[in-house]
């Protein structure tokens, strides 16, 4: 397994650049123009909940993002609850939700095909997981044609709990995937299993 380690995603401010231009290398590089998020979502993101907007390293390498947001949990799931830009202000309660959403995860290109895509994943959720206790389940939206990524879901307990026809770009299926969390003491902190 790669120890890849995980730290909050910074802004930019004047005179001290922060992530969101190797944020937007990778996801340019990462995804089609249409499946892309924008700069301005990530700037909100990483404002809205820290917590969440990470930024994984292998040593001091930045090899990819995670990007999640924590959602009371619901059985009601709509499609535009997942669509892409949408404002993480509008679901997202870190108080009193029990559900992290995993927005986006980017694994940088250069770094693909040495076996990171699944450390940082269920890196990411553990990381985030820790700080959150209460989180019960984790969620994602994936494009039903992106089987790799499928794989690894699913090799992670992920389960397909509903689909959205032709709700991407290029008129592609967005499918809705969901695993419980579950925990277990090790030491004095709580992990999720699986994670």
């Amino acid at each position: 397994m790669h120890a890849l380690t995980f730290r909050r995603a910074d802004l930019d401010e004047p005179g001290a650049p922060g992530d969101l231009d190797r944020i937007m290398a990778m996801e340019t590089a990462g995804f089609a123009p249409a499946n892309r998020e924008s700069r301005a979502v990530y700037a909100q993101r990483i404002d809205a909940f820290a917590d969440g907007a990470l930024i994984a390293m292998l040593g001091e390498h930045v090899v990819g993002c995670f990007f999640s947001e924590i959602w009371r949990t619901t059985d009601d799931l709509c499609a535009e609850h997942f669509r892409l830009g949408h404002d993480i202000g509008e679901r997202h309660d870190a108080v009193h939700g029990d559900t992290l959403y995993i927005s986006s995860l980017t694994l940088d290109p250069d770094w693909r095909g040495r076996g990171l895509g699944s450390a940082l994943f269920a890196g990411g959720i553990a990381h985030v997981a820790r700080a959150h206790p209460p989180l019960r389940s984790a969620l994602l939206l994936v494009n039903a044609g992106w089987q790799h990524a499928r794989r690894i879901y699913l090799a992670q307990g992920f389960r397909e709990i509903a689909r959205f026809p032709a709700f991407l770009a290029a008129g592609e299926d967005g499918i809705v995937m969901r695993r419980s969390i579950t925990w277990h003491a090790f030491a004095d902190e709580r992990t999720p299993q699986g994670a």
